[in-house]
């Protein structure tokens, strides 16, 4: 999949609400922790087991490996990809801790990625 939001919108149907691939091509160690376990910054939610794993995540969004399913309303981009795996906290609904390949990314030069509900459908 291209990363450029006019092809995917062409390609797909999808919408981008903003420039949906303008973000660093690394994740911000500082923001990111905040959702890597075990992390200084980490205070519970959704997490990582490392920050490679969220940069594996941006990695794919940025070279179109990651399949892009929508925004949230804030317009958070909401992307599937494969390759890692993250763990989606809502204790409300009942998960502690779910394995989940779905993730949205937040920030455009102080970029955090955040392991999502897997069945998430826009």
């Amino acid at each position: 999949m291209s990363t450029n939001f006019r092809e995917v919108q062409r390609s797909t149907g999808y919408l981008c609400v903003r420039n949906c691939f303008d973000f660093a091509s690394t994740v911000s160690a500082q923001r990111q922790g905040r959702h890597v376990l075990g992390a200084r910054e980490y205070r519970g939610g959704s997490y990582f087991h490392t920050i490679d794993d969220a940069q594996a995540v941006l990695d794919a969004v940025h070279n179109g490996q990651a399949t892009v399913l929508g925004n949230k309303p804030n317009g958070n981009l909401v992307v599937r990809y494969d390759g890692v795996t993250g763990y989606n906290v809502n204790l409300s609904a009942g998960y502690p801790s779910q394995a989940t390949n779905v993730f949205f990314i937040k920030g455009t030069s102080s970029t955090s990625v955040v392991p999502y509900n897997p069945a998430w459908k826009g």
